[in-house]
């Protein structure tokens, strides 16, 4: 299985080498070059316990890239800074994953949408972890939004 990450922060990142190192090929993507040579050179772009551990695991099975190609699996997982005049998430690093995966999308991919999202804008309901057929570029996938919490640290389970 293939899986695209776009995302390489504290949430990307170690969910992209929780998947690698427990067999899938995984290509992690961020906007940010900076990060893509970091790890590309074998070198972590910020500390974390446990994730160097978790990145010799996974290297053998990760690339990082600045651009997603083609996948089974997308999971976005880029910021959604708060506006503080507005109150009001900032959507359009979502909407550009969004776009940029657009033209990868494979009838029966799934696309994650990790990022914090309100639910009604993200799948059209008001409750969380709501699933629903998304058609980009005309492309029937399934979205699934993922409700929860990020407590820090990694869990290998």
């Amino acid at each position: 299985m293939k899986i695209c990450v776009l995302g390489l922060g504290h949430i990307g990142l170690p969910t992209a080498l929780l998947f690698a190192a427990h067999g899938a090929d995984v290509v992690g993507v961020d906007v940010k070059q900076s990060v893509v040579d970091c790890l590309n050179h074998r070198n972590l772009p910020f500390r974390e316990p446990g994730l160097e551990d978790l990145y010799r695991e996974a290297e053998e099975r990760f690339a990082a890239r600045a651009r997603p190609g083609t996948a089974d699996v997308f999971l976005i997982a880029v910021p959604t800074p708060l506006d503080q005049a507005t109150k009001v998430s900032d959507l359009s690093y979502v909407k550009k994953a969004a776009d940029s995966i657009a033209p990868h999308l494979a009838r029966g991919n799934l696309v994650i949408l990790e990022s914090t999202v309100p639910p009604e804008r993200a799948s059209g309901s008001s409750s969380p972890g709501s699933r629903r057929k998304a058609s980009l570029s005309g492309i029937s996938s399934t979205l699934t939004v993922r409700s929860g919490r990020y407590r820090g640290g990694l869990s290998r389970r």
